[in-house]
């Protein structure tokens, strides 16, 4: 009977010795294979992390982009605002009189220089009949076009229009600048 048991005991000790081996294999396979899911997970989040933070990079590039370009914007208004103020205030002095007639002039050969109509300001009449006096231009007189100043020339039956007013040209003067003004505020 001890002999059963001692080789019971023996069998006993192998089945545990053989199921201890066997548990610390499989421990060591689940700890394995969890190290790597643990680096697959942290190398996924860094991979996350890593386009989270260029899509916000991104963003906020644009957004700084957008307020500067908001910011030049502003700054180039301010300037062309300036500008106007200063070409609007021509109006009341005596250089007026030389632009106005540049500009009649102007607008005069470009309209052709037959059977015109100019159109002006009311206020400009006077100023205009001695320009086209001095010109020796027989035109007609349209005082129907309230603004700055300079004049709209058309053709009597109205095929020919050309404006040549300080407004007019300070918008055209507007688009061609901003470019050069962007250029300038960029340090260029």
């Amino acid at each position: 009977m001890r002999s059963i048991e001692a080789a019971a005991g023996e069998r006993k000790r192998e089945i545990l010795a053989q199921a201890t081996a066997e548990a610390e294999k499989i421990r060591k396979a689940a700890l394995a294979r969890a190290a790597t899911i643990r680096e697959e997970a942290m190398t996924d989040a860094r991979k996350r992390l890593a386009q989270e933070r260029e899509r916000t990079l991104g963003q906020v590039r644009e957004e700084g982009r957008m307020e500067l370009l908001k910011r030049k914007n502003a700054v180039a208004d301010r300037a062309f605002e300036a500008a106007a103020r200063k070409v609007l205030a021509l109006r009341g002095s005596p250089g007026y009189r030389a632009v106005a007639r540049h500009l009649a002039e102007e607008a005069i050969g470009l309209a052709g220089g037959k059977d015109l109509v100019l159109h002006i300001d009311p206020g400009d009449r006077a100023l205009f009949g001695e320009i086209l006096r001095d010109l020796g231009r027989n035109c007609d007189l349209a005082a129907d076009a309230p603004g700055a100043g300079g004049l709209t020339v058309t053709t009597r039956d109205g095929r020919i229009l050309v404006t040549n007013t300080l407004d007019s040209r300070l918008f055209r003067a507007r688009e061609l600048l901003k470019g050069e003004v962007f250029t300038l505020l960029s340090g260029g």
